[in-house]
């Protein structure tokens, strides 16, 4: 297997290049740039040194990272997600959220209990009232936006909160405005501009102005997905499309969302059978015993390999730990006792782009997120980015 010592750039390919290779003048037209990786060993003398260059500023914003974390006593929690990450106070355990130059953007008062990520500039927030949970939203300063006054609500999609008041459901804006009444008995979050809702014990589906675009004719039904929706009748899970039409007919036991071109089926009761097939209900990678999780990055990791989404082998792995892909690299890892690892990350190609120093074990699964990813080392917390520069390095 071909290696690289760590790190990437991207470059964009020469215009005329690309035409040439096409033989098409459309080439020129394109609104995006072809962009391609290059890892550390197939550089050329010229490339290496651009790679060497924003590898070396890369680590610099790095270290700037570590001493914050540092000097302010604080320790890495969570991934970042819209520029911010949750961090933990050592001294008295209080709630941060820092940017990436490790700058404390706010501290949380002891009074909130948790904070979830951050989505569009807004977090939903926990807090005791009177011996019961609420919860509210914040915005990035740390400001409340909502009080904690709701019984749930679930993180932001597509400009609205799904929130539960009074034992009923609806949903909210970042201004706490209510825009779909506190009238149903459950829902799920909006997803392709349509949310999931039941009433007297049935699913349909509701617009964002709340008007009813398909009937309450099911048992249990899930979010749109690649124009798609699992629903469930007489025990049985089909899919049906926006204009309420069964496209993949009542056959399985559990169906999900679908990913990559694909949805997860299950097909006996005792969880078993599990396999991924396309929007026609064909079978893309067949029957298995047990879980296969989901795709992430176009790729689902299976018996030590990961596949595409028309069930192709694409890295074949020795691997003991294979992780989900994100942002293009993937969390394996090599066992070195019973339920323990030592990890690092591979690309698309295979390749070893973060070497196996940092630890896991059997349920571990750190993914990327805005070019960095929170991991463990030695029994701390800290963030690697994607040439391998990290904040352990400056311990």
């Amino acid at each position: 297997m071909a290696q690289a010592s760590g790190g990437q750039i991207t470059r964009p390919s020469n215009k005329q290049q690309n035409v040439q290779n096409t033989g098409s003048k459309s080439s020129n037209n394109r609104s995006n740039v072809y962009r391609e990786v290059y890892y550390e060993s197939t550089l050329s003398v010229e490339e290496r040194k651009v790679w060497e260059d924003e590898k070396a500023k890369a680590k610099e914003r790095m270290r700037l990272l570590a001493y914050n974390l540092k000097v302010q006593g604080l320790e890495a929690g969570r991934n970042f997600y819209d520029g911010a990450a949750r961090c933990n106070r050592k001294n008295d355990n209080a709630i941060c959220f820092i940017n990436k130059d490790g700058e404390i953007l706010f501290v949380l008062p002891p009074s909130i209990s948790d904070v979830r990520n951050f989505h569009n500039g807004f977090a939903v927030f926990s807090q005791r009232h009177n011996g019961s949970l609420k919860h509210g939203i914040i915005d990035k300063s740390g400001t409340v936006v909502v009080h904690a006054e709701y019984d749930m609500i679930e993180d932001f999609s597509e400009g609205l909160f799904r929130a539960k008041k009074g034992g009923k459901y609806g949903f909210i804006n970042n201004n706490g405005n209510i825009t779909i009444p506190f009238v149903y008995e459950d829902s799920k979050s909006c997803h392709e501009g349509l949310m999931t809702v039941m009433r007297n014990g049935k699913w349909g589906y509701i617009d964002k102005d709340g008007n009813l675009v398909i009937p309450f004719n099911y048992d249990l039904a899930d979010i749109f997905s690649e124009g798609l929706a699992a629903v469930m009748k007489n025990g049985k899970w089909g899919y049906i499309d926006k204009s309420n039409n069964l496209k993949i007919p009542f056959f399985y036991w559990q169906a999900y969302p679908f990913q990559s071109g694909v949805g997860q089926v299950i097909l006996d009761t005792d969880r078993i059978r599990t396999g991924f097939i396309n929007n026609h209900g064909k079978y893309v990678i067949p029957l298995h015993n047990g879980n296969l999780g989901f795709y992430s990055d176009d790729l689902i990791a299976i018996n030590g390999a990961y596949l595409d989404n028309l069930g192709k082998v694409q890295i074949r792995t020795k691997y003991d730990l294979c992780g989900d892909f994100s942002e293009g690299l993937a969390f394996v890892g090599k066992a070195y006792s019973v339920d323990k690892f030592k990890c690092g990350f591979i690309n698309k190609k295979g390749q070893i782009v973060i070497n196996f120093k940092y630890d896991g074990h059997v349920d571990s699964n750190p993914k990327f997120s805005e070019g960095l990813v929170c991991i463990w080392n030695n029994g701390t917390s800290g963030y690697v980015d994607k040439y391998g520069n990290s904040t352990f390095d400056f311990e």
